[in-house]
């Protein structure tokens, strides 16, 4: 068994569970309740990420995130655990992400044949990776670019489906085509935030569909920009769960504008980074665009032609809204009574009243969490009155908070 690889392939920015006051993970899928394979159409269901139901060696069913800074197949380190999957030829590697460090994993070279939606790979290797803890129970894996290189494809996040279409003859009527460069596998486009009414950046941003948040710009754009002295309000968000790479902090704003091709996007919640390492630190693009821009249009990716096509859809005018928590979790009711709190901001009134990263919320206003589906948990905090209750498991301590909501639209 070999040590020391390295292998700098995947930028999973995990911070949707930190966005959103959930873990915005998928429904689990079981064998009877995986969609049809339609022709041409890969289904998935959309929870800040792009979840898709897949089927390895014709027997092992997950729900896989479509990444598009990810190569290949990887598989979480339990799920594979828990399956009958063979890891007879196997070397060790350091894996690279967003956040401060590297995960060390283990590269399987048994062969995996995975059918993703009409699609069928072999790839070459399979990396595992501890994913769980940072998207919760429901992310088995993900599923990266080689699947769909070469390829021309939709993505319909309103009728949750990615749609292989013909090169040579699809319709983009009502769409606004726009140029992408493509590097080592990752989609890069022009794009332009305007940070404060005198502040506008341009450049060149990383396309990531496997970043559940908004606007991310790096570490290396705020300095370069003295973001962190123009901005008259930020809040800090800290996390030991940024993504593979472990421990990342960023601070979240409300932009003014974020411009794409023609179209304008009004007051997005953004972040810049801290990061000194890691994705969100790097000087070869200015930030990431993820899914809640990217939900906003109908997408076409056509990968010969280095274009991406975009079209409005019905949530183009939603509103941007902070968070209305002050921290996020993810649902680990697999291993443990409740959610685990993966991330808090700075100054908010659950870390004033002493909630910490790693505690668990097993009730919320006296409901068990474990009892609560990913729909009911969106339904729950978008009801939830104020002041609510948090019931906490920390070690062999049980703790009651009682916390009061934030202003969503500060």
């Amino acid at each position: 068994m070999k040590t020391g690889l390295i292998f700098p392939l995947l930028y999973v920015f995990c911070l949707t569970a930190c966005r959103s006051g959930n873990s915005n993970s998928a429904t689990q899928t079981t064998a009877d309740s995986l969609p049809v394979v339609q022709k041409n159409v890969i289904p998935l269901k959309y929870y800040g990420h792009l979840y898709c139901p897949v089927i390895i060696n014709d027997s092992v069913r997950g729900n896989f995130i479509f990444d598009t800074g990810a190569d290949n197949l990887y598989v979480d380190s339990l799920f594979l655990a828990r399956s009958p999957l063979p890891q007879q030829q196997t070397d060790m590697a350091m894996l690279p992400g967003v956040g401060s460090s590297f995960q060390k994993v283990k590269l399987i070279r048994d062969k995996y044949n995975c059918q993703y939606g009409p699609l069928t790979l072999t790839p070459p290797y399979t990396v595992t990776i501890n994913l769980k803890p940072i998207l919760g129970k429901y992310a088995d894996g993900i599923i990266g670019m080689n699947f769909l290189k070469d390829s021309v494809f939709s993505i319909d996040y309103i009728k949750e489906k990615i749609h292989l279409l013909n090169p040579k003859e699809f319709s983009a009527e009502g769409y606004e085509k726009l140029p992408i460069s493509i590097r080592k596998n990752r989609i890069y486009i022009q794009a332009a935030i305007q940070v404060t009414p005198e502040k506008k950046i341009k450049g060149k941003f990383l396309l990531d569909l496997g970043n559940g948040g908004s606007i991310d710009l790096t570490s290396h754009c705020a300095r370069e920009n003295k973001l962190a002295q123009i901005l008259p309000e930020k809040i800090k968000t800290y996390t030991n769960w940024g993504g593979i790479g472990g421990a990342s902090s960023s601070y979240t704003f409300r932009a003014d504008t974020f411009y794409i091709g023609n179209q304008k996007i009004i007051k997005p919640i953004a972040y810049y980074s801290n990061d000194t390492r890691g994705a969100l630190s790097s000087k070869n693009y200015i930030g990431l665009i993820g899914n809640n821009i990217l939900n906003r249009f109908d997408l076409i990716v056509n990968i010969p032609d280095s274009s991406l096509y975009l079209r409005p859809n019905k949530n183009f005018t939603l509103p941007y809204n902070q968070t209305s928590t002050g921290f996020s979790y993810v649902d680990r009711t697999d291993i443990c009574n409740g959610w685990i709190v993966r991330a808090l901001y700075e100054g908010l009134p659950p870390e004033k009243a002493g909630l910490q990263i790693n505690d668990i919320i097993i009730k919320i206003n006296n409901k068990p969490t474990k009892d609560l589906s990913i729909d009911e948990q969106e339904k729950l905090f978008k009801n939830l009155g104020s002041p609510y209750t948090l019931t906490v498991e920390r070690g062999k301590q049980f703790l009651e908070l009682t916390l009061e909501k934030v202003n969503p639209n500060r």
